[in-house]
């Protein structure tokens, strides 16, 4: 008998899609569009962050690092209730002319003179430009100067001038903190006596410090090179036991008499050169009553006559 064909005829083998492989043409097609996909995204997002950044509007002024409100604070840099410094909305104004309180004598370990203060937007601004001259032995903290708990004063880059004996004899003193305003006046005597203070943040526009200015401090180093220093006055730095070293600046015009006397510093930095120095204006009895015996500059050093 003749074979008889199947019935039901096999079926022809099925290729499998997932099998398949890709040619190299079309993975590099792929791998291109993908790459493409994802630098789309990267620079949409780059796009978007750098537009936040330019269309964020900024303030004129920072605000104080501790509060926008002026005052005292508590250690946990908290305004302490009913002695916030209320300022008036002049041109500017003096710390004299400030609806104030009695500075706290064991409650504050912050003063804070504004930067500004400004209730909302069209509010005008709030500002210092001076810290008043005082009488020797009644300055902004009156009698309570040797029993303040006061370690740290923030300035406003508004303040131009700190007026004689404002903040003398304050013992808790340690620290003062800018900006400050360009063209800063540190006038006679405003920190003398201050024997805590040890950290100063000297700006760039400071112009001038006045007659013992610092005497009898507690600085180790007083890096002035960096500002825009005039003149120095006489005695500023005296009486310093802890100073060990200070650099002046180039732009010095000035310098007073012994303004290291008893000071322990011996050594003196000077951002010009000995030629410079030595046409200072009082050079020659800058450094009488001081340990000091040479002053190093740029080319060399200056040597003071004993």
């Amino acid at each position: 008998m003749a074979d008889l064909s199947p019935i039901v005829s096999k079926k022809e083998t099925q290729s499998d899609p997932s099998q398949k492989k890709m040619d190299e043409a079309t993975g590099k097609k792929h791998l291109l569009i993908v790459g493409l996909v994802f630098l789309g995204a990267f620079l949409l997002t780059l796009g978007t962050v750098i537009a936040g950044i330019l269309l964020t509007p900024t303030a004129a002024e920072p605000r104080v690092a501790v509060d926008n409100r002026a005052g005292y604070y508590d250690r946990e840099h908290r305004l302490i209730e009913g002695l916030s410094i209320e300022v008036s909305p002049l041109e500017g104004t003096n710390i004299a002319d400030i609806k104030g309180v009695e500075p706290p004598v064991t409650e504050a370990d912050t003063m804070v003179l504004p930067r500004y203060y400004q209730t909302d937007v069209s509010s005008p601004v709030y500002y210092l430009t001076q810290i008043s001259n005082q009488e020797r032995g009644s300055n902004i903290f009156g009698k309570t100067q040797s029993s303040s708990t006061i370690t740290q004063i923030v300035f406003s880059s508004y303040i131009q001038d700190i007026g004689t004996w404002s903040f003398s004899g304050l013992c808790s003193l340690k620290e003062v903190k800018g900006p400050f305003a360009d063209g800063l006046s540190l006038l006679d005597h405003c920190f003398e006596g201050c024997s805590s203070l040890s950290n100063f943040s000297f700006p760039v526009g400071l112009e001038s410090i006045g007659e013992r200015a610092f005497a009898e401090t507690a600085f180790t180093e007083i890096d002035l090179s960096e500002t825009s220093l005039k003149s120095i006055g006489t005695g500023a730095f005296a009486d310093c036991s802890s100073l060990e070293s200070v650099a002046l600046p180039a732009s010095l015009e000035t310098l007073g008499s012994g303004f290291l006397s008893g000071s322990s510093c011996q050594t003196v930095d000077y951002q010009g050169t000995v030629e410079e120095f030595s046409l200072l204006d009082g050079s020659a009895g800058a450094f009488s009553g001081s340990n000091v015996t040479v002053v190093h500059c740029l080319d060399g050093d200056f040597s003071i006559a004993s």
